[in-house]
C-alpha cells in the first residue's frame, strides 16, 4: 500500500507537473466528481485496486503508453512493480509541495534529514542569503535545490531524533535559535537529541543561552510533553 502522495498510476505527485500547476488535485485526498474523474482512478476504484500495479491486466495497453510520456511516468512502472527507483532528476523535485509536510531527504553527499519542511523560493533566498536558487528549510538547516539528491514525504519520522538534530546541538547558535522553533515537533526531537548528548556526559553548546530558552519553554509552551522534556533537559544541566 502506498502514501497518500503516490497515485493509483504510480506517479509520486511531488514528481508531476499536472499537480504542482493543480491540474490534477491528486487522486487519493479527493472525492472524485462523476463528471471529471481520472481514467485510471476510476479504473482502479471499480476494480477494488489500489494501484495499477494490482490490476491482472498490468499493464494494459492504456498505461503502456502511459508509462512512456515522461519521467515521472517512467519511474512510475518501477514504483509498480516493486523495483528500485533510481535518483530523482532535480527537475522532478517540486520542492513547494513539501512545504509544512514532514518529508525524509537526502543531500547529494548521502546524508539523510527528517524534518518538517518549509519552502524557500528563489527570490527569498537571494533578498536574505544572495543566493537565487530555491530551497527547503528543516528547523534552522537550509539545503539548496542543487544540493537536493531526494526528497520524499513521509508520513512518521523514523526515530525520536536524527541527523537534523545532531547538527543543530552541535552549533551553539542555532542551536538556541532552534529552541523557539514554532514547529513544536521540531523543538520535541531536538530535546531528545540534547537530552542523549548529556546522558552520555556531553557538553552542549552556549548553555546559558540553552538555559535560557528552555526556561522559556518551561513557562510559556502550551504543551505538556515540551514543557516536561524541556524540564528534564535543564535539571541534567550543570548548575
Amino acid at each position: 500500500m502506498f502514501t497518500d502522495n503516490i497515485a493509483y498510476c504510480g506517479v509520486d505527485c511531488h514528481e508531476c507537473i499536472d499537480y504542482e500547476k493543480c491540474v490534477c488535485p491528486g487522486c487519493r485526498n479527493t472525492e472524485w466528481r462523476e463528471d471529471d474523474t481520472c481514467p485510471i482512478a476510476e479504473c482502479c476504484l471499480k476494480r477494488g485496486a489500489n494501484d495499477c500495479g494490482e490490476c491482472e491486466a498490468f499493464p494494459c495497453e492504456m498505461m503502456q503508453g502511459f508509462f512512456k510520456e515522461s519521467e515521472s511516468h517512467r519511474r512510475a512502472l518501477l514504483r509498480l512493480r516493486g523495483e528500485e527507483l533510481p535518483p530523482c532528476h532535480p527537475s522532478l523535485l517540486r520542492l513547494s509541495a513539501f512545504d509544512g509536510k514532514r518529508i525524509r531527504l537526502t543531500e547529494k553527499g548521502g546524508r539523510i534529514f527528517e524534518g518538517i519542511a518549509s519552502h524557500d523560493s528563489a527570490d527569498y533566498c537571494e533578498h536574505e542569503y544572495g543566493v537565487r536558487e530555491e530551497g527547503i528549510s528543516l528547523s534552522h538547516l537550509l539545503f539548496y535545490s542543487g544540493d537536493i539528491e531526494k526528497a520524499e514525504a513521509i508520513d512518521e519520522f523514523s526515530a525520536p531524533f536524527g541527523l537534523l538534530e545532531e547538527e543543530i546541538v552541535s552549533d551553539g547558535d542555532l542551536l538556541t535559535d532552534a529552541l523557539s522553533d514554532e514547529e513544536t515537533e521540531h523543538v520535541l526531537r531536538l530535546l531528545r537529541c540534547m537530552a542523549a548528548h548529556l546522558r552520555r556526559g556531553e557538553s552542549l553548546p552556549d548553555e546559558s543561552g540553552v538555559k535560557h530558552e528552555l526556561r522559556m519553554i518551561i513557562k510559556y509552551s502550551h504543551e505538556d510533553a515540551l514543557r516536561g522534556t524541556a524540564a528534564a533537559v535543564l535539571e541534567m544541566l550543570p548548575r
